[in-house]
């Protein structure tokens, strides 16, 4: 079907959106219900297309953000 990747994508950027504190690739497979290396794959390409979003470990898991002035300078807030 066609779109169905860009809307995926579309809905990762929306789950670290609005989890502020972060969010794992594991969450984001549940949430979305799609394969762990679907969700690795995507955020790859997010990043290859400009999007800055980058890992912070916490602990034993690594959250997935995206820079503060991103969201700011482009209304994601």
């Amino acid at each position: 079907m066609r779109g169905t990747q860009l809307a995926r994508q579309w809905k990762i950027l929306l789950l670290i959106k609005n989890r502020t504190t972060g969010i794992t690739g594991s969450e984001m497979a549940s949430q979305l219900n799609i394969p762990l290396r679907t969700i690795y794959r995507d955020l790859e390409v997010l990043q290859l297309a400009g999007f800055p979003l980058f890992t912070e470990k916490n602990g034993k898991y690594s959250l997935w953000k995206i820079v503060n002035t991103f969201r700011i300078n482009f209304g994601l807030l």
